[in-house]
């Protein structure tokens, strides 16, 4: 990062990545430097490798992924009249449809896209025109059935986390973030 700081590493969002990339405030990586090191692990560059191409190709100029892994819905378990474990466990991703639910998606066209293609069964990793077509018409009819859906970034952990106090009653996340 381009700044007076000083950062041997940063943990950063993919749109803070992003943003960082178009202010020109990030360095890219030099790869040969880490191959030199005594701490390199080639067992994780295989698998970056295996993933690397189906990232976008600016991201891997200036990131290395440190997680993947599987997208949850955290429910309130304390709003039982609106939502109840079973129900998720019947429903999954479907549950999203519930009319009146307090619901929070993030706010970025992959994640949420990467959402109306869960709930519509596309292919997430390629899908097809067609299933991004049937994604965003998902999106844009579960907003409008639902003035209650919100799309928001940081705070989706924040306004969940309290108890007695959540702000949603499903929240789409990363298992990383939850």
């Amino acid at each position: 990062i381009k700044s007076d700081d000083k950062y041997d590493l940063a943990i950063l969002s993919e749109y803070a990545i992003d943003k960082l990339i178009q202010d020109e405030l990030i360095e890219r990586i030099d790869y040969k430097k880490l191959e030199k090191s005594d701490n390199y692990n080639w067992q994780y560059n295989d698998q970056y490798e295996g993933i690397k191409e189906k990232l976008p190709k600016k991201f891997s100029d200036y990131a290395v992924p440190y997680f993947w892994g599987k997208v949850v819905l955290i429910y309130n378990k304390y709003n039982k009249q609106e939502i109840n474990e079973t129900e998720i466990k019947d429903k999954g991703f479907k549950i999203l449809d519930k009319p009146n639910l307090k619901i929070a998606l993030c706010n970025n066209p992959r994640d949420g896209l990467m959402v109306g293609l869960k709930a519509t069964r596309g292919t997430i990793e390629k899908p097809t025109e067609k299933e991004l077509e049937n994604a965003k018409k998902w999106l844009l009819e579960l907003k409008e059935k639902n003035p209650n859906v919100a799309f928001i970034n940081d705070q989706l952990i924040d306004r969940m986390s309290q108890k007695g106090k959540e702000y949603y009653d499903v929240v789409v996340a990363y298992s990383g973030d939850a």
